[in-house]
């Protein structure tokens, strides 16, 4: 944070991790959970590139970091290097052969999921991982990049588990019907 000239107070990192698993974490694992005991195809990611680099950049309403929530958009929109949404809120895709193959794979998955309910029924058949749905492991599809590289893996879907699971357990079952705002 001081790298982006943005101070923070020393309880920044635990209100941040407290609000990202209440706003993002907890409640696309507990989706992912429900949508696949249902039995609709569910497949979870993890964008992890880093698409500001060095020195950090700060967008508006994201704040100053590398993968930031929303960071992906562009990517996924198949956008040029260097282009970004219209209202240039995000990152753009850097312009460099690495995030270029990115964009393009991520861009291949989604078209592959909406015409097809599966984002491995890609038409070239190139890919070699498999994306797994999440009932069958959960688990995440990671979209990486180097400057130079695609790195694509799956990985376990435990990030801060056990954090996540409490807002889960005393959030996800409350009852506010009777509530008035």
């Amino acid at each position: 944070m001081y790298a982006a000239n943005l101070p923070c107070g020393s309880q920044y990192r635990r209100a941040a991790a407290l609000l990202g698993d209440y706003v993002s974490h907890a409640p696309r694992r507990y989706m992912a959970y429900l949508w696949s005991r249902l039995g609709l195809p569910t497949y979870s990611f993890h964008f992890k590139a880093v698409t500001t680099g060095i020195p950090i950049q700060y967008f508006y309403g994201l704040g100053p970091g590398f993968a930031n929530h929303g960071a992906e958009l562009a990517y996924e929109m198949g956008l040029p290097g260097g282009f970004t949404t219209p209202i240039q809120f995000y990152p753009p895709v850097k312009n460099v052969s690495g995030h270029l193959a990115l964009s393009m794979e991520m861009n291949r998955r989604w078209i592959a999921f909406v015409a097809r309910k599966n984002p491995n029924e890609l038409k070239d058949r190139n890919s070699t991982l498999a994306w797994k749905e999440y009932n069958v492991s959960a688990s995440n599809f990671v979209f990486d990049a180097s400057d130079d590289d695609l790195n694509l893996y799956i990985e376990t879907d435990d990030y801060r588990e056990s954090a996540c699971q409490i807002w889960t357990d005393n959030v996800a079952f409350t009852d506010y019907s009777g509530q008035r705002p």
